[in-house]
């Protein structure tokens, strides 16, 4: 929520250019990255909040966090703070942090070794929360598809969610030791992440092709303001890079 405040008061400044909100957006980013960013392999991570996602065990990271166009929107609000090794460690950490069967990102990854993401044991999923990709992690390939990332980011969303594409539903999590999925549906919002993903990927890889899908629900049929969320989102990332 204060990355999304932070990236907003900046656009705002840039709209009605306005030298008062500038200054509150990098104040708040200025206040975020001081309190909440941590080294790992290949850059920094955020912390979810400033207590309890510092353990003997290790750092606790939510990779829902890593908004990729708002972390280069804050560079440009806070130059003195190094908002570029913050949008490398997410990258890094998302391109190791594949669990399961399809190699997809959890909600909630336990990071044991900072130091060194390479090692077998470097990353675990935190006993705290189920071992899932669901409704955190949806937003991962959302914000990489933002972020301007390719085909090799994009994959393994695309061999998950590939099966379902002919399908009445599509599983909204799967569990990540189990490899299982459950019979229910997921929001509309997940199918504009899914649409999104799909289109971005094929783009990728043959530049002007598209991956044929559905449209997205209009945004009034979402039940819920997460999923309607996860649907404007999706119609903005797909604006600002032209893959639908």
């Amino acid at each position: 929520g204060d990355l999304m405040i932070a990236w907003a008061l900046h656009q705002a400044s840039l709209f009605w250019d306005d030298a008062a909100l500038l200054v509150r957006a990098s104040e708040l980013a200025a206040a975020i990255f001081d309190q909440l960013a941590r080294p790992i392999d290949g850059g920094l991570v955020l912390l979810p909040g400033r207590q309890g996602f510092e353990r003997d065990d290790g750092l606790i990271v939510n990779l829902s966090y890593a908004i990729f166009p708002a972390f280069d929107a804050l560079a440009a609000a806070t130059p003195d703070r190094d908002w570029v090794a913050v949008r490398e460690g997410y990258a890094r950490l998302i391109s190791v942090a594949q669990f399961g069967r399809f190699d997809l990102p959890p909600d909630w990854v336990l990071i044991k070794d900072p130091a060194r993401l390479d090692e077998v044991d470097a990353l675990a999923l935190p006993e705290d929360w189920p071992p899932r990709f669901s409704y955190d992690a949806i937003r991962v390939p959302l914000y990489l598809v933002w972020g301007g990332y390719g085909a090799q980011f994009l994959a393994p969303f695309v061999r998950f969610w590939r099966p379902f594409y002919n399908a009445d539903i599509m599983p909204p999590w799967t569990d990540l030791t189990q490899n299982t999925v459950p019979a229910e549906n997921a929001l509309p919002g997940f199918y504009s992440v899914r649409r999104l993903t799909a289109e971005a990927h094929a783009a990728a890889q043959e530049p002007g092709s598209l991956a044929i899908l559905p449209p997205d629900p209009p945004v009034a049929d979402d039940p819920d303001y997460y999923s309607a969320s996860l649907t404007l989102l999706s119609a903005m990332a797909a604006d600002k890079w032209g893959v639908s």
